[in-house]
């Protein structure tokens, strides 16, 4: 697989796997570090809404009521998200837009 990328390449996808495999797929962290009992009390947790991800989220829960009935209505669909105007309320225009 990798005999048709150039050297570099190999290089840094070789580097990518292995500092994926040292860090914590949970919260990202060094597994080094965030598994070391000496560091047992110096994390916090911070709770953060990312709205990208809820509205993902809301829109699968509705498409999943919507398809209670019909167990393959949603094979193969999935969900994205974009950033635009909300419903209902255009995005301000700056003055040079105008």
């Amino acid at each position: 697989m990798f005999t048709a990328w150039p050297e570099d390449d190999i290089e840094l996808a070789l580097a990518w796997q292995r500092e994926k495999r040292l860090t914590c797929d949970g919260c990202g962290h060094p597994r080094d570090e965030s598994t070391d009992p000496k560091n047992a009390r110096t994390y916090q947790a911070e709770e953060v809404t990312c709205y990208a991800c809820a509205s993902i989220e809301y829109r699968q829960h509705a498409m999943q009521q919507e398809a209670a009935d019909d167990s393959e209505a949603l094979a193969g669909r999935r969900v994205y998200t974009t950033k635009g105007e909300r419903r209902g309320r255009p995005q301000s225009r700056s003055k040079a837009g105008r």
